[in-house]
C-alpha cells in the first residue's frame, strides 16, 4: 500500500493565513496510513467513515513527480481561479486538492485523488464529500501550467478495445486539447466521443 500522508488546505491566492507556506515548510511528515505501522482504528462506524475520508482525500499524483498532475504554479496563480470560476469555501479554501509534506521543508501539491471528482462546494460554501463534484475539471485542465496528456490517457483509455477510443486524442495537439476541454460542464470531463476525427474546427 502506498503511504497516505497528512494533508493541508490549499487556499486561493491572497486568502491563506499569514506565513502559511513558511509554516507548512516547518511541518514534519505525518503518515496516516501505510498498511503496516500506521493505520486508523476501525472499530466504530465513525472510524470507518473517517478512514474512508482519508482514502477519498489521498492524492495519486504529486507536483514534484511531473506525471501530468496539477502543479504549484497552478494553485498559486490568481488567473487559474478567475478564468474557471473555481468554487471556494468562505475561508478561500479550494477543497479539490491538498498540500502534502512527505519531506520536511518541501511542500507538494497532491492532485487526482477521488476527492477531485467527488467533492462539491454548495452555494452556501459548505463542502460535501462523496457527492457529485463541481470542480470545473475541463477548464482547469485547459488552464493548467503543464498539460496532463498522460492523465487523460489514464482516465479515458480502454486498452481492452480495438481500436482504443482514446487513441483519437493522440492526434490532437496540446493547443487543440486546451481549446476542447473548456466545453466540459463543472463536475464532468470531456467525453471521449466528443473528440472529433475531423480537426478542422479546432485551432492548430
Amino acid at each position: 500500500m502506498r503511504p497516505i500522508y497528512k494533508q493541508y488546505p490549499v487556499y486561493a491566492p491572497g486568502r491563506e493565513p499569514a506565513g502559511y507556506m513558511e509554516w507548512l515548510k516547518q511541518q514534519e511528515p505525518i503518515v496516516l496510513w501505510d498498511g503496516t505501522t500506521h493505520k486508523p482504528k476501525l472499530k466504530t462506524q465513525a472510524d470507518w467513515i473517517k478512514a474512508g475520508e482519508i482514502v477519498l482525500d489521498a492524492p495519486i499524483i504529486y507536483s514534484t513527480e511531473h506525471k501530468g498532475g496539477f502543479r504549484m504554479e497552478d494553485v498559486t496563480n490568481p488567473a487559474f481561479y478567475e478564468k474557471i470560476s473555481m468554487p471556494l469555501t468562505p475561508d478561500g479554501i479550494m477543497p479539490f486538492m491538498h498540500y502534502v509534506i512527505r519531506e520536511k521543508g518541501t511542500v507538494e501539491l497532491g492532485s487526482f485523488g477521488c476527492v477531485m471528482c467527488h467533492t462539491r462546494v454548495t452555494s452556501g460554501g459548505s463542502v460535501v464529500k462523496g457527492a457529485q463534484g463541481n470542480l470545473p475539471f475541463g477548464p482547469a485542465l485547459a488552464q493548467a501550467d503543464s498539460f496532463p496528456f498522460p492523465v487523460l490517457e489514464a482516465l479515458f483509455g480502454m486498452p481492452w478495445m480495438t481500436p482504443d477510443p482514446a487513441d483519437r486524442m493522440k492526434s490532437l495537439s496540446e493547443d487543440q486539447m486546451r481549446a476542447l476541454l473548456p466545453r466540459s460542464p463543472p463536475g464532468s470531463l470531456l467525453a471521449i466521443g466528443e473528440v472529433s476525427p475531423s480537426l478542422s474546427k479546432y485551432p492548430t
